[in-house]
């Protein structure tokens, strides 16, 4: 469901990244800082105009929390805008976001329930990942939005973001990112898979990240936001045999973790 929007298209290249980012959290340092990148502008003035356009309803500001609230409408708004080159220097900022590591998994297993209570990173914000993810399926998804973008420069966004997460020997990062995997998966199924393949031949951070628990009070494993994006791919019926061999690859790890 897509409702029209109540702002116009901003011309502004810094404001459309933040249009195309679509959610984050004032309070978070590494959102701060990436946004500051984004719009080559200290943070308080890079976000100015979108305080001054609330009471127009593109966005919604709930506490510290700014989510756009028609990632659609926004897209076909500001999709003319975008180029090839645009997205390539985006998808470095969105891989950024989506592979920054939260420190509560440097943590043993049974501190990291008070992480919260700790002075250390939590690398960007759940929302900051999540509007990072919601752009590459949207973008991918509504290839039609952003006629100036082939569909190799749509491509190589997404690999991008993907190869950022996924190229990777710290399990961290995919803890950290565990809860976006399956809109990176909506994003390209074929790449997502190919991505998690090539990930398990060549490094340790999967069958890592598949071995950990979640806390030291819990016996459930990490692993399902992973899980859950190989299924998303597996709803593709020309994908459905890779996934299901790709969750048969992996299952050791997560029967060793048991």
């Amino acid at each position: 469901y897509s409702r029209p929007l109540t702002a116009s298209p901003s011309t502004s290249n810094a404001i459309d990244n933040l249009w195309l980012l679509g959610s984050w959290d004032d309070k978070n340092e590494r959102d701060r800082e990436i946004i500051s990148r984004l719009c080559g502008a200290p943070y308080q003035e890079a976000t100015k105009e979108l305080h001054a356009s609330l009471d127009r309803g593109l966005f919604r500001l709930a506490g510290s929390t700014w989510t756009i609230r028609d990632r659609i409408g926004a897209l076909s708004s500001i999709g003319t805008h975008l180029t090839g080159s645009a997205l390539q220097i985006l998808a470095t900022s969105f891989g950024e976001i989506i592979a920054s590591i939260d420190e509560q998994y440097s943590l043993p297993e049974d501190k990291r329930l008070s992480a919260d209570l700790l002075n250390i990173s939590r690398g960007c914000s759940g929302e900051a990942r999540r509007g990072a993810a919601s752009c590459c399926a949207c973008l991918s998804n509504h290839r039609e939005l952003v006629p100036n973008c082939t569909d190799e420069d749509v491509d190589s966004f997404v690999s991008a973001v993907l190869s950022a997460l996924f190229n990777t020997d710290d399990w961290r990062i995919l803890a950290s990112a565990d809860e976006v995997m399956p809109l990176l998966a909506e994003a390209s199924p074929s790449m997502y898979l190919a991505s998690v393949n090539r990930a398990l031949k060549k490094h340790r951070a999967i069958p890592d990240y598949l071995g950990e628990h979640l806390t030291g009070l819990s016996s459930t494993c990490m692993g399902g936001g992973l899980i859950s994006g190989i299924k998303v791919c597996a709803r593709q019926k020309d994908l459905l045999s890779n996934a299901m061999t790709l969750l048969v690859g992996i299952s050791p790890y997560t029967e060793l973790s048991k």
